[in-house]
């Protein structure tokens, strides 16, 4: 179960697994986890609905978690597959994902919503799908060159500054700068191209040290540390 909702099992499972395969235990290699981890990933995949060509890994979901379970699920097959390149059953699933992801982007705006092709867009639900697409593209799965522009192109949009340091939730309404946007943000940028030197992802990194942790608000948390965390473009190699 995540947060509230009770129909997130794809979502859930898939926060679970991120935890076994960033310890390094996989479906591919002996190990204690080994079933569990192969298991959930063929829970998974019996779950996909497959919707000319492309793969739907929503479920059953509840409410609005619809697109954030896609980003989830599509986040965890890709880091799966990412460790486990020969297995092609594994790597077609995480290719039809992206799929979806990009047909789910809106065609003008660039941005993601609750529901595929939404006409509304925010920055929480966009930074999800960038990152299922960052990790996808980090196992040599190929993303669509035109959904990366478009990415790029809300981020501009999200922006509340000229230089892009600062983000916020709505671009169509926006309401100012937060910190947690602003993390999602910025990692997306990363994610995208801009480097470690990059002057407004320097001055969006100041920011964010000055607020430091919250005890609070654990999405905050979890997108600084990613933040803090990744390698810039340029040391991805």
């Amino acid at each position: 179960q995540v947060g509230s909702f009770r129909k997130t099992e794809v979502g859930a499972t898939s926060l679970a697994l991120l935890c076994f395969l960033g310890a390094g235990h996989t479906h591919a290699a002996d190990g204690p986890y080994q079933q569990v981890v192969e298991k959930g990933l063929a829970y998974i995949g019996s779950q996909a609905e497959i919707v000319q060509g492309s793969a739907d890994l929503r479920g059953d979901s509840e409410g609005i978690s619809g697109m954030y379970v896609q980003g989830l699920a599509t986040i965890c097959i890709s880091e799966a597959h990412a460790m486990d390149r020969h297995n092609k059953d594994l790597k077609k699933l995480t290719e039809m994902a992206v799929g979806f992801i990009e047909k789910a982007q809106h065609p003008f705006s660039g941005g993601w919503r609750y529901s595929p092709r939404s006409d509304d867009r925010d920055t929480s639900v966009a930074g999800w799908q960038i990152m299922a697409l960052q990790s996808a593209k980090a196992g040599r799965i190929r993303v669509s060159s035109k959904s990366l522009r478009l990415a790029k192109d809300f981020l501009r949009d999200a922006q509340t500054d000229s230089s892009g340091a600062f983000y916020t939730y709505d671009p169509d309404k926006p309401r100012g700068v937060t910190k947690t946007m602003t993390a999602v943000g910025l990692l997306c940028r990363m994610y995208l191209g801009w480097q470690h030197d990059h002057p407004a992802l320097k001055q969006g990194v100041e920011y964010l040290s000055k607020k430091g942790p919250d005890r609070n608000d654990i999405y905050y948390n979890y997108y600084a540390c990613l933040l803090y965390t990744s390698p810039s473009p340029r040391d991805r190699g």
